[in-house]
């Protein structure tokens, strides 16, 4: 993008399939002509309802596997994903933001899977109920998100099964868990490495469950690559 333009960003009303050897991942990124790339700058990515749902009887629908996707913006939804379920399986996900500002979304409904990711500078923001669903945050490594993990409930009940967020290894910022207006409940964080000793919380009055909590990162946690 050009000094001066908006940020972009890319709409998925459909399919999206992304699928790199791990010796040759693929990329998805923003330049800047004007110089360094300015902090904060880059661009978003939004699925919508439309977006075709993975399937993992068939393997269909969307997913973006083996792949950097890297420069997106700050701000709440550097990726978003509404009412869809798809795969970022192995994926180096990273944002421009030196403060760590940017969001991964999980806005409503679907059950998306996101699964040996490195994710950097980003924070997996989660304001949808997933319970009962097929939804997975798996084998993740989170590095420099202004929040460790971030759960927003202003629009009713939104909660996580055991097992929907596990063996990842998040990082131990110095701002913890942040729970906007989540006040009832538990959230079942159990089997995660938290870098460093469990986050503070900041903000809900949810119960926080993180036992058990793992003494060092699982196996196979992050790229293969």
């Amino acid at each position: 993008f050009e000094d001066g333009a908006p940020d972009r960003e890319i709409s998925i009303h459909g399919l999206l399939r992304i699928e790199a050897a791990p010796g040759a991942p693929a990329r998805l990124t923003a330049h800047y002509v004007e110089g360094p790339f300015p902090d904060g700058r880059g661009f978003s990515m939004r699925f919508y309802d439309e977006s075709a749902d993975y399937d993992p009887g068939d393997g269909s629908g969307t997913l973006i596997r083996n792949c950097y996707i890297e420069n997106l913006r700050q701000g709440d939804g550097a990726i978003s994903l509404k009412n869809c379920s798809p795969r970022f399986y192995n994926c180096r996900i990273s944002s421009s933001k030196s403060t760590g500002g940017s969001y991964f979304s999980i806005k409503s409904g679907g059950a998306p899977t996101i699964e040996n990711c490195y994710i950097y500078r980003v924070v997996l923001k989660i304001w949808a109920d997933l319970r009962g669903t097929e939804a997975l945050i798996a084998r993740n490594t989170c590095r420099d998100g202004y929040y460790s993990l971030y759960f927003y409930g202003p629009m009713g009940p939104q909660m996580i099964d055991p097992g929907q967020v596990a063996y990842n290894d998040f990082d131990g910022t110095a701002n913890g868990l942040y729970l906007y207006r989540v006040d009832e409940g538990e959230i079942p964080l159990g089997n995660n490495y938290w870098h460093g000793g469990l986050p503070g919380i900041v903000g809900g009055a949810a119960t926080v469950d993180f036992a058990p909590s793992l003494t060092e990162p699982p196996a196979d946690c992050g790229p293969t690559w």
